[in-house]
């Protein structure tokens, strides 16, 4: 049975890359479904936030009921989920209800983002974790980049609705082979038990994904805002905006590194000074902004798989679903979060400099979380 832990993680990588596909065929379609119900800029805001907001509040409970009765129904239950809400949001009469169903997808991402890297460490551990964890964590560049490129063009040929049945369908295909295939060493257990949330290194390790997050998301949220200002050709600050994601594919290098050093909290510590400076950098780069911004994405590509092999070593590897979903619950906080302070210091300074060093201020809390951080 070990033989097939490769599927195992393609079944944990494809659970959590349906979520993201799913959450991220909203932002090319805003423009159409703003039309359509006729919605303020603020009103449509809701289309992202109504999917954040469960892996908020729910992201600790999902972990917890992963670990109390095992990945496989999690990652079935989570996939049903986010199956259901793209159907729904497909068949929505009203803005009222399409928020209600990217509510339910983000139920279900919630739950699949605490399961699917569960059931990783039942198979991965030792220095063969990293490796498999940067392999799952390609699921936010890789689906982010197909569904800008796909559903975008399918919105425009077909409709915007054809694009979320695009998502459902796909949520459904993954449901189908996870709950077929999908095999577990550890099952469950027979009680609920909330002493890993006590634990203060988690939390610490939380801190630090948070304020990580909130450096990388607020310049992929702003930076074609930021690089139009700076004098940048529209397309082109397309491209540089979504520069960083596209070199943190790399992440499977980066794990398989990880593995092989070991020290994983120092490599999240060089990732998050190797962000502050970048970001620091970009607002006098001008014309070069090409280089900051690949060097940045392979500063970043390095917390990942190091971070995520944390969670086992701090709580235990019986519990890790609740680390994950302490994890998740950082990681969406800081979706609302940090594009939301930039975006008000922009309003209130009108400077694209002050905007840049906001961002490097999010990676020096990091750095500050990780020397804090007691882990190997």
């Amino acid at each position: 049975m070990s033989n097939k832990r490769w599927l195992f993680l393609a079944i944990a990588f494809l659970g959590a890359f349906a979520f993201i596909f799913s959450m991220q065929a909203a932002p090319p379609l805003i423009p159409a479904i703003t039309d359509q119900f006729g919605l303020t800029h603020t009103q449509a805001a809701g289309i992202m936030l109504f999917v954040a907001l469960p892996g908020i509040f729910l992201s600790i409970p999902a972990g917890l009921l992963t670990d109390r009765h095992g990945c496989k129904k999690l990652c079935c239950a989570g996939l049903v989920l986010v199956c259901l809400g793209n159907f729904l949001t497909a068949l929505s009469p009203s803005f009222h209800l399409l928020e209600g169903s990217r509510f339910i997808v983000g139920i279900g991402g919630a739950i699949l983002y605490s399961a699917t890297p569960s059931l990783i460490f039942q198979w991965f551990s030792g220095k063969e974790a990293g490796l498999a964890l940067g392999i799952w964590a390609l699921n936010l560049p890789l689906a982010t980049v197909m569904a800008f490129n796909l559903l975008n063009r399918a919105g425009l040929a077909y409709g915007w609705r054809y694009s979320f049945w695009i998502a459902g369908a796909l949520a459904l295909v993954v449901l189908i082979i996870s709950a077929v295939f999908t095999a577990e060493k550890r099952a469950g257990r027979k009680s609920y038990s909330l002493a890993p949330l006590r634990i203060g290194s988690i939390w610490i390790l939380a801190a630090v994904w948070a304020a990580f997050n909130m450096a990388i998301l607020s310049l992929t949220t702003w930076g074609k805002t930021l690089f139009i200002d700076m004098n940048i050709p529209p397309i082109r600050a397309d491209f540089l905006a979504g520069l960083v994601m596209m070199v943190t594919l790399i992440t499977p290098l980066t794990g398989y590194i990880a593995d092989r050093i070991g020290r994983r909290r120092i490599l999240i510590l060089i990732s998050a000074i190797g962000v502050m400076l970048c970001l620091a950098f970009l607002p006098i780069a001008g014309e070069q902004l090409m280089i900051p911004l690949i060097i940045l994405g392979l500063f970043t590509a390095l917390t990942p798989p190091s971070l995520f092999a944390l969670p086992p070593e701090l709580i235990g590897p019986e519990n890790t679903g609740q680390g994950f979903g302490v994890l998740n619950t950082a990681q969406n906080f800081a979706v609302l979060i940090g594009p939301l302070i930039v975006g008000r210091v922009l309003d209130s300074t009108q400077s694209d400099p002050a905007a840049f060093f906001t961002m490097a201020s999010f990676a020096v809390l990091a750095i500050i979380f990780t020397l804090l951080l007691k882990a190997r």
